[in-house]
């Protein structure tokens, strides 16, 4: 992503290798169905979870979202706005996701019973079924940013089951 300004970035598609088009795998459709992705959610009930998109090429060759400053201290400024620290979030990610066996995945789930009940996290839990991203795309600090109205918000979520299994 590049910023354009203090509000904005263009997103523009790319392959799994590169920018290059080849009949067989075609690696730049890839980056066209993330951006599409991000482009249908931009509308559900997740919003205070994304940077909106709030522009697009209707080939989804690019897209324009709001700009997220990246987190310098990901710990420290994940808790601060969300009210989970960055292991313990994983650690219910995982839990949540499948990550981890099912007799772990309950242990972390009551083990975070305090963390659930918290606002933010309650509703990112509630929303993550409609985002139908995997973990890999959320897992990760520089995944998530910080935007003026919304504190912390994913800046890259167009990865989902569907596109893993038909172009991965």
């Amino acid at each position: 992503q590049m910023k354009i300004n203090q509000n904005f970035v263009l997103k523009i598609a790319i392959g799994i290798n590169d920018f290059s088009y080849d009949k067989e795998h075609q690696p730049f459709q890839v980056g066209c169905a993330q951006n599409r992705t991000e482009c249908r959610k931009k509308a559900i009930s997740c919003k205070n979870y994304i940077a909106n998109v709030v522009g697009y090429d209707p080939k989804m060759r690019w897209i324009i979202a709001e700009y997220a400053k990246p987190l310098k201290d990901e710990d420290k400024e994940f808790e601060k706005l969300t009210g989970i620290s960055w292991w313990d979030f994983t650690q219910v990610l995982y839990a949540l996701g499948g990550g981890a066996p099912k007799r772990d995945a309950k242990r972390i789930l009551r083990d975070y019973k305090v963390e659930l009940s918290t606002p933010w996290l309650a509703g990112f839990i509630r929303a993550l079924p409609k985002l139908k991203i995997t973990i890999d795309d959320i897992d990760r600090p520089e995944q998530w940013g910080i935007v003026k109205h919304k504190d912390i918000v994913l800046i890259d979520y167009g990865l989902t089951d569907k596109i893993v299994d038909k172009y991965y």
